[in-house]
């Protein structure tokens, strides 16, 4: 299940080593196994530090927690997944969580849009274009 990411096939893990599953509400990359992540993320419900450096932290919650304690109050399968349908119909990005990595993300994002686009103008032409995406810096 799950849906494909923005590359449209799985991309590279972007590990921070300052970054640790050690609270309540990060938000982290789902994948099955490394260099497999996709659109699916997970919240935490109280500290992970065994998913540190298997998965991506990304962002936290900065607000809504009575949500999240909503969320954790439906319970879940032995696999984690929850016994009732969730669906998160709005999100907001308030606060940059990763200030110190910021013009090193906006570089990977620009360089793999101009990658895509390129391989696009390729593949209109007939020629060969594409490729797995870069590498996370």
């Amino acid at each position: 299940g799950g849906g494909e990411s923005v590359w449209g096939e799985p991309f590279p893990d972007e590990h921070n080593a300052r970054m640790s599953h050690d609270q309540r509400g990060l938000l982290s990359m789902a994948n099955k196994g490394p260099n497999t992540n996709g659109s699916q993320f997970f919240i935490l419900f109280g500290p992970a530090t065994h998913l540190d450096r298997k998965h991506t932290i990304f962002g936290r919650v900065v607000g809504g927690m009575a949500t999240l304690d909503r969320i954790e109050e439906v319970g879940n399968t032995g696999d984690e997944k929850p016994l009732e349908e969730i669906r998160l119909l709005s999100a907001s990005v308030l606060v940059n969580p990763i200030p110190a990595v910021e013009a090193e993300v906006l570089a990977f994002v620009r360089d793999n849009v101009e990658r895509r686009e390129e391989a696009e103008r390729q593949r209109s032409r007939g020629g060969r274009g594409g490729g797995r995406p870069p590498e996370a810096p």
